[in-house]
């Protein structure tokens, strides 16, 4: 959940609540109004039909007037009239009159209707000639209706003023937290290794002061990324520097005394004709070119003179042909795109040295029958890239410690200021794909 909906949400709850208690305190006022209002209407039309009824002569002519000055007095004023002598006979009796309100919602109905109330009074007229029991029932409907048009409005509002202010609240949030967001982002990248990111300048100064260490931090890693890859850069030029000169003593020291070797051994086999001598002179020779044959393979490993000579494609063609002589049982494909006759001695030696040792990962660990390798130059970008795919046995990257061929990989790739990335999954073989910025 992110921090903007928490907030939104608990905001909200608290809202809501007030809402809730603002509609409660709006019900009970329009209950206790409509209570009061019946209340005062029956007491008044009880006073009022005890003094009609009290003051009226004892003439039973006067009795059918009364009882229908009662029935209008019903119907007028949402009443249920009840009159009852002595042995409590009804003299008027007529069923509740208790309306619907269509206009009047169900729920506010419920919650405002006061509890139904007898009223009662007893009194003696002349009129009807006996003792009188009078019974009220009171018929709320139009204080409920007058309750609701009060209260309707005010309910929208609170209502209306509700919505607005947590809409309101989303939208702010956004705005306030989006700088959050920013650093996320500026987060993310740092993690992989984007070190120029930076962060601008906010309008909050707490958000505005994050930024400014963030950007400090990213500075300094941008220093020290730079650093190390120039000491990475530096350290696997000495490597190569050294390669090289290992290279040329093996072929002008060890190489000129292997020959040395071998010419003595033929002299020895030409000028004695013992057999033992012979054969002992022949094993000689041929061991000295059996040496010779692995000085010559580990020069070409050391210096590989097709890279200087021919150029990067054709010396990788070459290393592939003598691997793909080795390991018989993985097929190899091969593709390039684009021109690279313009790439600078450090990038070809690099280019070659990654893909040797993707070589020698392959034919350690992976086991895989289909090698794929495609070398792409992107002229709008100016970048190489390079993709190393196996069907072999592959690893699961999360629990995977990286053995030095993975590792000097990965070095040369940030001596370049490249990006690497290695995806792979047990059983699924392995993809490395790493993409080298070149220097206008």
């Amino acid at each position: 959940m992110s921090l903007r909906l928490k907030i939104s949400l608990f905001i909200s709850g608290g809202t809501l609540l007030v809402l809730l208690f603002a509609i409660l305190l709006v019900v009970m006022n329009a209950r206790s109004a409509v209570e009061e209002e019946v209340n005062s209407t029956a007491q008044l039309t009880l006073d009022l039909l005890e003094t009609i009824l009290s003051d009226l002569p004892n003439d039973s002519a006067h009795y059918q007037t009364i009882i229908q000055h009662l029935k209008n007095m019903e119907k007028r004023r949402h009443l249920t009239i009840h009159l009852q002598n002595a042995n409590n006979t009804e003299i008027l009796h007529d069923n509740p009159v208790m309306q619907t309100i269509p206009t009047v919602p169900r729920w506010f109905t419920a919650l405002v209707a006061p509890q139904t109330h007898l009223f009662q009074r007893t009194l003696t007229s002349t009129a009807l000639t006996q003792t009188t029991h009078i019974l009220l029932q009171t018929d709320p409907s139009d204080e409920i209706k007058e309750a609701w048009q009060e209260s309707s409005d005010l309910l929208m509002l609170i209502l209306g003023f509700a919505v607005s202010l947590i809409i309101l609240l989303y939208i702010g949030l956004g705005l306030a937290l989006r700088p959050l967001s920013q650093l996320q982002q500026a987060l993310d990248a740092i993690e992989h290794r984007q070190y120029q990111t930076r962060l601008p300048q906010f309008k909050l100064s707490e958000f505005n002061k994050l930024a400014q260490q963030f950007n400090g931090m990213a500075q300094e890693l941008q220093r020290i990324q730079q650093e190390n890859q120039r000491l990475l850069q530096y350290s696997l030029t000495l490597q190569e520097e050294e390669r090289r000169t290992i290279a040329r003593e093996l072929h002008d020291e060890l190489g000129q005394c292997l020959n040395a070797i071998k010419a003595d051994a033929f002299f020895i086999m030409g000028d004695n004709q013992q057999p033992a001598i012979h054969d002992s002179a022949q094993a000689i020779a041929d061991t000295a070119s059996y040496v010779y044959n692995l000085v010559k393979d580990m020069i070409r490993r050391l210096r590989p003179a097709a890279l200087d000579e021919l150029g990067l494609i054709a010396a990788l063609q070459q290393t592939l042909s003598d691997w793909q002589t080795r390991y018989p049982q993985t097929q190899v494909d091969f593709q390039t795109t684009g021109d690279f006759s313009h790439l600078d001695a450090t990038t070809n030696i690099h280019l070659y040295r990654i893909v040797q040792e993707g070589l020698t990962n392959v034919a350690k660990h992976a086991n895989a029958t289909v090698l794929q390798i495609n070398l792409v130059y992107h002229t709008e970008k100016n970048t190489i890239q390079l993709i190393i795919n196996d069907n072999g046995n592959g690893f699961d990257t999360q629990i995977y410690h990286a053995g030095l061929g993975l590792i000097g990989i990965r070095e040369r790739v940030e001596a370049l200021a490249g990006q690497l990335n290695i995806d792979s999954d047990k059983g699924q073989g392995m993809r490395l794909s790493l993409m080298l910025p070149l220097q206008n």
